[in-house]
């Protein structure tokens, strides 16, 4: 592998960290930073990442995609699939939920924050962060249920072990996806979490049906709303979780 390893402790956030150490030295690419325990971790928009201390994988990789920030999304979609093989290696199937969240039997198992650093239209830098549910088995109640892989299969895992896999296989992957750019779409779209299904979901605090009908280029999600076609941004719907069929 060519990228290091950081382990810490203790951390407010490993997005944080990495993003500040990346503005004070020159890191090589898919460096990994990884804690036992986040203060502050954070998910989309704010949301806080709560895990037990040493249970999960906490962690964060140096990503230099070299595209136009326009692309932007293509980082986070070839993300979900190396994590998606990843999980495929102890057996479990995954899913994944618009935008950035992976499912395995419809209950929330990972998630996925990334913050780049910009530089004109190109994007100089990406910090992957994941949030990895490993060996935890107690969760709090959220709008979505979690599991995790020891859940999942039953037994105890090395968390180790978990995120050197994960850091060698985004070496392998990351790459090759974000240069094979319509596959990696169609490959996301065939993991994509109810597709082809009518869902609930709230839209400027209104509450809406539409049938999902997947991502385009641009990571925007296609719906099929009251007879039309519509595109929503990441941040500008709530896909509720009701029960499905």
């Amino acid at each position: 592998m060519n990228g290091n390893r950081i382990r810490l402790s203790v951390v407010a956030s490993t997005n944080l960290y990495t993003t500040q150490l990346l503005g004070q030295c020159v890191i090589d690419e898919f460096t990994l930073v990884s804690a036992q325990f986040q203060e502050q971790g954070k998910g989309q928009r704010g949301k806080s990442w709560q895990s037990n201390a040493g249970e999960n994988m906490l962690s964060s990789l140096v990503f230099l995609p070299k595209i136009k920030v326009k692309n932007q999304f293509l980082v986070s979609a070839a993300t979900a699939l190396s994590l998606i093989e990843l999980l495929q290696n102890y057996g479990l199937i995954a899913q994944i939920k618009w935008p950035n969240d992976i499912l395995v039997k419809g209950k929330k198992i990972a998630g996925i924050l990334i913050e780049n650093q910009i530089k004109g239209e190109k994007i100089e830098s990406s910090v992957i962060g994941v949030g990895l549910n490993v060996n935890q088995s107690l969760f709090d109640a959220f709008d979505w249920e979690a599991t995790s892989i020891s859940i999942e299969t039953k037994s105890a895992i090395n968390v180790e072990e978990f995120i050197v896999a994960w850091q060698q296989l985004a070496e392998e992957k990351l790459r090759f996806w974000i240069q094979n750019s319509a596959a990696l779409i169609d490959a996301f779209n065939r993991k994509l979490f109810l597709k082809n299904k009518t869902v609930k979901f709230l839209f400027h605090e209104n509450e809406l049906e539409g049938e999902i009908i997947g991502v385009g280029d641009d990571g925007a999600l296609k719906m099929k709303v009251q007879g039309d076609v519509k595109s929503f941004v990441n941040g500008e719907i709530k896909l509720l979780n009701t029960s499905f069929e």
